[in-house]
């Protein structure tokens, strides 16, 4: 997750960890720190790791920092960050209360509306897979 997100042109270092969510599953929360006299919107950033990235590994907290907590290797302290966004997660902006709707590249067809089951439309999918009123 982090090369995708690093990949933007803006992007100087950007660390990625779980949080704990409300339904008890843990979502993906990054920490952005730019390059210097850069600047990016949640909504550029989200879009960048769209195309870059499958729709489930984008994260869903987003942060910008100017300085991160550092060990004395100068390695970020993950867990520090971790620790503090689990803390007040409301100090990240969360994509979804954004309204932020994440796209798959592929869409996964709907047997039901296409009147094709879902191994006729799969490219290179055995015909033995086809149900007999598709074959």
């Amino acid at each position: 997750m982090e090369q995708g997100i690093a990949t933007h042109r803006e992007v100087a270092e950007v660390p990625v960890f779980p949080v704990s969510s409300p339904l008890g599953e843990g979502e993906g929360s990054c920490v952005v720190m730019f390059k210097a006299g850069m600047n990016i919107t949640e909504a550029e950033l989200i879009e960048h790791c769209q195309r870059n990235m499958s729709y489930f590994m984008v994260s869903r907290y987003v942060n910008f920092f100017s300085d991160m907590p550092r060990s004395g290797t100068h390695t970020v302290e993950k867990y520090k960050l971790q620790r503090e966004a689990q803390a007040d997660l409301n100090a990240y902006r969360d994509r979804e209360k954004a309204g932020i709707v994440l796209r798959r590249k592929y869409p996964v067809a709907d047997p039901r509306s296409s009147g094709r089951c879902l191994p006729c439309v799969i490219p290179n999918a055995p015909r033995e897979s086809r149900t007999p009123a598709c074959r």
